[in-house]
């Protein structure tokens, strides 16, 4: 139900999204005059279906791990307040710090990569509707350079956006790490002073892996 209701909302804001933009595009206003087809393209393609993606990989999930990591804190803070600390250290990093440094890190990158998505569509339906006319012309290779540069653009912007996603999970497992050894330190002696049942320890230490 969630799934289907999330998915439709996203594919409804999508269209609303996609009908804007037509009726922008057909009052040709100086913005839009400005970009060329190629650019049109992938802002209505790609870049439509990103802000689709905004509401089932971002929204709906945060709302979920909101829920679920405080349901987890509640839970071992119940058994020994110490490790509900603990986790909610870990959880902070993961959740608020990771993305936070992510986000602010990625901002750049997306708008070079979103810039180089575009001028790559141009370039490549240019040199598909005009090929022969740049070839008699002799401008064809210039504009394949051109093409390749584009190319080369975007792969940097792709590969620093891969850089950026593997600091955020870095931090994102290494915080998932110190809140099991965190939770297993401070849960042993507890156990073993008669505090904590052996069951108990187990649901101390197991739950922070899991949320």
């Amino acid at each position: 139900l969630e799934r289907l209701a999330s998915h439709d909302v996203a594919l409804r804001g999508m269209a609303a999204l996609r009908a804007n933009l037509y009726d922008q595009i057909a009052r040709g206003g100086a913005d839009v005059v400005a970009l060329r087809r190629g650019d049109l393209l992938a802002r209505v393609g790609n870049d439509v279906d990103d802000v689709g993606d905004v509401v089932v990989r971002a929204l709906v999930p945060g709302a979920v791990a909101v829920a679920a990591g405080l349901g987890s804190v509640v839970l071992v803070g119940d058994f020994l307040p110490a490790a509900g600390l603990v986790l909610l250290a870990g959880l902070l990093l993961t959740g608020v710090l990771s993305p936070w440094l992510a986000s602010r890190a990625s901002a750049s990158v997306e708008l070079r990569g979103a810039a180089a998505r575009g001028e790559v569509s141009a370039r490549t339906l240019e040199l598909l509707e005009d090929g022969q006319q740049l070839r008699v012309a002799g401008r064809l290779a210039d504009r394949r350079a051109g093409l390749a540069a584009a190319e080369d653009r975007l792969a940097t912007a792709t590969d620093d956006g891969a850089r950026v996603a593997g600091v955020s999970a870095g931090i994102e497992a290494g915080a998932q790490t110190l809140a099991v050894l965190g939770c297993l330190l401070l849960g042993v002696p507890a156990a073993l002073a008669g505090d904590l049942a052996a069951t108990e320890l187990a649901v101390v230490v197991l739950t922070p892996l899991a949320a």
